[in-house]
């Protein structure tokens, strides 16, 4: 269950999917209703003040700190932040060599109070304003990570032709879709006459929308290299089918 504060003041308390549990409040004439969350908001987060806070404990805690002119403020909490983050770490790595809890560990939820202390402790002497940075943050990944992912270029079962790969050995062989992958625009393409099954993005394949079945006539080394039922000619990797192919496309075989 969670509890947030409503506009006219009262504690609502919400089931986790979001439904309103307090009756209506009509004494600050506002109505509260079950299933109605758009009224509560979850109270800002004041990092400015408590950033302020954090500064007048590190000058209080650590005068000379803030009075030595060789060391700018900025560095120490860079360095700070680091070794902190660090110090995370570390209680991660004792836990998973011992138990494996991490639920249970006072030292991890110390060694990340520092890490927020210092963060915020930079940001104010850089004048960053947290929330601002968050928000701006937020919208460009929404951009570039929130909307639907395109639907794939290539289905299972569609004949590609490779090209454009670092490895020499690959370029201009023919394969076939096996699948998209979970990396965004790749596709396992099992590659004609090998056993390998090769990670392709789009830009590395090509479409093969005119094949046709090799004649008879082809000769035997160039009707039997692709190890593919089709038996697709690998002379057609060339912008001109050769001359057996030729004939057959025109009616001649």
């Amino acid at each position: 269950m969670t509890t947030l504060q409503a506009p006219c003041g009262c504690t609502v308390n919400f089931t986790p999917d979001g439904v309103a549990l307090d009756p209506p409040c009509d004494q600050h004439g506002i109505k509260l209703r079950p299933g109605d969350v758009s009224i509560a908001k979850p109270p800002p987060v004041d990092l400015a003040g408590l950033a302020a806070t954090m500064r007048a404990n590190s000058e209080r805690w650590f005068p000379a700190l803030h009075q030595d002119p060789l060391l700018p403020l900025a560095v120490f909490y860079a360095l700070g932040l680091g070794g902190e983050a660090g110090e995370v770490l570390d209680e991660i790595k004792k836990a998973f060599r011992t138990d494996g809890d991490l639920t249970q560990r006072d030292n991890l939820a110390a060694e990340l109070a520092d890490v927020l202390t210092y963060l915020l402790l930079l940001a104010d002497e850089l004048n960053i304003d947290l929330i601002a940075a968050y928000e701006t943050k937020a919208a460009y990944n929404e951009a570039r990570w929130g909307q639907p992912a395109p639907a794939p270029r290539y289905t299972e079962g569609d004949r590609v032709k490779l090209i454009g790969l670092t490895d020499p050995t690959w370029h201009n062989q023919l394969g076939t879709i096996i699948g998209p992958t979970p990396r965004p625009g790749s596709y396992t393409v099992n590659v004609d006459g090998y056993d390998n099954r090769l990670l392709c993005y789009e830009r590395e394949l090509e479409p093969v929308t005119t094949e046709h079945p090799i004649p008879r006539s082809h000769p035997p080394t160039l009707r039997t290299l692709t190890g593919d039922p089709r038996q697709t000619c690998l002379a057609h990797l060339e912008p001109e089918p050769c001359q057996t192919c030729a004939a057959h496309i025109a009616g001649g075989l």
